[in-house]
């Protein structure tokens, strides 16, 4: 807790609402960078953690860490971070509950990520057709006729790829 901070229960606890931690030099970040998760039912006995006073609201409890991953880029995007009541013990079974609970949250954000990048794509496509749109409005509709020449013309659009370039191809006779 910051020194400044009375150690009332409503102000300690509105201020754990509202704040935010680094993920270095601390148990957070440990734990973000191993990607592994932690139950730390002893937590004196645990040099990482802090017991910020006497008040019986801030007695330590039990801890349970787990890092929410996108496993498959490799990366930790957030944390899980549980405590208990002092004289009270998370179990191995609501260990396991709450690394079950980041596996869903790392399949809803796929879930997420994967629907963003197809609207993404989505609108990347919309504005390539409109710029093939815009592209077949500058095409001749008739080549103007040259004596003794025959000129024909053919467009083919490749997604994503606009050009402004017109080839003239000669042919052979037959």
């Amino acid at each position: 807790l910051p020194e400044e901070l009375p150690h009332k229960e409503l102000r300690v606890s509105t201020s754990f609402k509202f704040a935010t931690f680094p993920l270095r030099d601390n148990i957070f970040g440990e734990i973000a960078s191993s990607g592994k998760g932690e139950l730390i039912n002893n937590p004196k006995e645990d040099s990482r953690i802090v017991e910020n006073g006497p008040e019986e609201f801030l007695k330590l409890g039990s801890f349970i860490f787990i890092p929410i991953q996108l496993k498959d880029k490799g990366i930790v995007i957030g944390l899980i971070a549980l405590s208990k009541n002092p004289g009270k013990r998370f179990t191995q079974e609501e260990y396991e509950w709450t690394q079950l609970l980041s596996n869903f949250a790392e399949s809803a954000l796929k879930t997420s990520i994967a629907f963003q990048e197809y609207n993404e794509k989505n609108e990347i496509s919309k504005e390539s057709k409109i710029a093939e749109s815009l592209q077949n409005t500058l095409i001749p509709k008739k080549i103007p006729a040259l004596p003794g020449i025959n000129f024909g013309s053919y467009t083919a659009h490749t997604e994503g790829v606009c050009s402004d370039t017109y080839d003239v191809i000669p042919v052979r006779q037959d």
